[in-house]
């Protein structure tokens, strides 16, 4: 999870914590990391600014379980991605 306080958005606070958590796994040898990002100032920072690629997202309205949608009101994106960086 990545998030920043409020009145502190805007500011590269949670790009440059992205940024260092990749370098971290590329010092421990890993080749990337898999995202799952549900805000559309994630999905950015992920995908726009960091050079991830979006390899599956899902709308939010149309995920269904057991005959229901329970995301059907979710406020503030209207997907979650997966990005592998």
């Amino acid at each position: 999870m990545l998030a920043t306080k409020a009145g502190y958005g805007g500011r590269g606070i949670a790009k440059t914590l992205s940024r260092m958590l990749l370098d971290e796994a590329g010092k421990r040898g890993f080749l990337g990391v898999v995202v799952e990002a549900s805000v559309p100032t994630t999905q950015k920072i992920f995908v726009t600014n960091l050079g991830g690629i979006e390899v599956a997202s899902l709308v939010y309205k149309d995920f269904e379980f057991a005959g229901a949608h329970p995301y059907a009101e979710v406020e503030g994106g209207t997907k979650f991605i997966f990005a592998a960086v």
